[in-house]
């Protein structure tokens, strides 16, 4: 359901419908033309075919399938491309920039205690979220719903057939979780409506985007709402009954230089295969990678008895929030000659969440669900304020140290910067 300010359907909307309704995805741009020949009202100015999923909560009213939009002022559509939405979000995100770890060695899992959702943090204890929505809220839902609209087969993986009705249980549960839990805790983001017709409303109030909290089967599906109510990319992991964990759907917007193909339906192993330390150790270390996700995925009790979070850290010189090897971005690469302003820190912040086993979804506490928020930081804030970690992770850290000319220009940039500080500001 999108709900389109200054939407005047015609006289030919039913046929319209129905011309929508027999599209699929191998045939979209043929109905496309088809609908647009039918369209015969001077007031439509942009027509949009979304095959499978024609309806979607939007702000502004509500009509039953309003597919197009006009072109009236103050008119805001989620179907409709913002040329000048940029891939660019840099973080202004401080407080994760002190409190996430540049570990001297890598690779590191990093795991730490996500606070329970019904938890007041003791004095001096520090609030760790499970979704954290920043100051980059708006930008980047803008951007994820541009990529989302564009590109939807790689971005929105729904399973495999035969276990699709599994895993919209499992993506429904997560988005009713989700949603009550950003509305508790940030409340200057997020809010719940009650529509007469659609009932219960989640409200991103950075955007305006309203969606159902519970989707019908011509609605979005629950996991793409999930992935458009905020920053993080959500992949859906299924233990098996042998005991593996298998990646079996996903919401992928922005990655970091990898694709849902990449990876849907393989096993934490086969997905690792290539990670330095997860089979064998990595020098300096004892212990597999492998040996620690296992025991934390078996051990991981059900939501809300515990949650992990942890990071991760890359350096790249594309700010650009999504990374996707399919989908180039338009970043334009030039010599270095201001580390500061053109090498960037790029920082996944990460949980793992198993679903509880309800009455209502006695199954689904198998599932686990992997979220992914990125977090981009120009070198120069990386300096102010942890530049004597950043330089120490330098010289050591393997995932760091392996792009050998850019760790050399930024381990040089930090060694001769100084972080601001009243004496110097």
């Amino acid at each position: 359901m999108v709900g389109v300010k200054g939407l005047k359907p015609s006289t030919s909307r039913s046929q319209t419908e129905r011309a929508i309704n027999c599209a699929t995805p191998r045939n979209s741009l043929g109905i496309l033309y088809l609908v647009m020949a039918q369209m015969k009202s001077s007031t439509l100015t942009y027509f949009s075919c979304l095959p499978r999923y024609p309806l979607l909560p939007y702000t502004g009213g509500y009509m039953e399938r309003p597919i197009f939009s006009d072109a009236a002022e103050g008119a805001r559509c989620p179907f409709t491309r913002d040329n000048d939405t940029s891939e660019t979000v840099l973080s202004s995100n401080t407080a994760y920039l002190r409190e996430m770890r540049i570990n001297p060695l890598a690779p590191a899992a990093n795991f730490r205690r996500v606070t329970p959702p019904n938890e007041t943090p003791r004095e001096g204890e520090r609030f760790v979220p499970w979704f954290d929505p920043d100051d980059e809220l708006a930008a980047a839902v803008v951007l994820r719903k541009e990529i989302f609209l564009a590109h939807q087969e790689q971005v929105l993986y729904e399973g495999k057939k035969k276990q699709r009705a599994a895993i919209r249980a499992a993506s429904q549960q997560l988005l009713e979780l989700q949603s009550a839990y950003l509305v508790a805790h940030f409340p200057d983001q997020y809010g719940f409506e009650d529509d007469p017709t659609y009932g219960k409303l989640i409200v991103n109030k950075t955007t305006d985007d309203k969606f159902c909290v519970y989707p019908t089967e011509d609605d979005w599906h629950p996991l793409a709402i999930c992935g458009l109510l905020g920053q993080d990319d959500i992949c859906v992991v299924e233990q098996q009954p042998d005991g593996r964990q298998v990646f079996v759907a996903g919401f992928l917007a922005t990655p970091t230089n990898w694709s849902l193909s990449n990876f849907v339906n393989r096993d934490m192993d086969e997905i690792h295969i290539n990670i330095d330390g997860y089979h064998t150790p990595a020098p300096g270390s004892r212990t597999r990678l492998k040996d620690t996700l296992d025991r934390s995925l078996e051990s991981l009790p059900e939501y809300p008895v515990r949650q992990i979070g942890r990071n991760n850290i890359f350096l790249a010189t594309d700010p650009s929030l999504p990374l996707d090897p399919k989908r180039p971005t338009s970043f334009e690469s030039e010599p270095i000659t201001d580390p500061g302003s053109q090498i960037y820190l790029r920082s996944e912040r990460e949980t793992l969440t198993r679903l509880p086993s309800t009455e209502q979804y006695p199954d689904n506490n198998r599932f686990i669900i992997f979220t992914i928020k990125p977090n981009v930081f120009a070198l120069s804030h990386v300096a102010n304020e942890r530049r004597d970690d950043m330089l120490a992770a330098l010289r050591t850290n393997t995932v760091l140290r392996g792009r050998k000319k850019l760790a050399k220009k930024a381990l040089a940039y930090l060694a001769e910067s100084a972080p601001i500080t009243p004496d110097n500001e």
